[in-house]
């Protein structure tokens, strides 16, 4: 009976070390899973920032040559409007500088090229008027 209680305790115990080997064979193999599984998961979100990172840079190209064409246009009309604005502010200090040397020297003011009107002081006030 000892003999039979002790074969039975060391097969208990051979199965026991069994049992904690498949155990921890299991432990290795679903911490090396886990690992792959982070590897992979880490590679999909990298795949994934860079593919995101590539259109933002795309859309930003985009937006920023919109907004350099919408500033060379801008700046276009507006040196346009200037130089249309000084045009017209050498005709008019032409004509002002004109009616003025008339003025001076008490002849009548020629006719304007920016108004077609005559300049002529009013004989009370002596001022020059449109």
């Amino acid at each position: 009976m000892i003999e039979e209680r002790r074969e039975r305790i060391q097969r208990d115990f051979e199965k026991a070390e069994k049992l904690k080997a498949e155990t921890e064979q299991a432990l290795a193999n679903y911490e090396q899973a886990l690992a792959e599984a982070r590897i992979k998961a880490n590679a999909i979100a990298k795949d994934v920032r860079d593919a995101l990172a590539t259109e933002v840079d795309k859309e930003r190209a985009a937006v920023d040559a919109q907004v350099a064409r919408k500033l060379a246009d801008a700046e276009a009309r507006i040196a346009q409007s200037k130089a249309k604005a000084m045009a017209g502010v050498g005709d008019i200090a032409a004509d002002t500088a004109s009616a003025v040397v008339g003025r001076l020297l008490g002849r009548k003011s020629p006719r304007t090229r920016s108004s077609g009107r005559w300049f002529s002081a009013p004989p009370s006030r002596g001022a020059v008027r449109c």
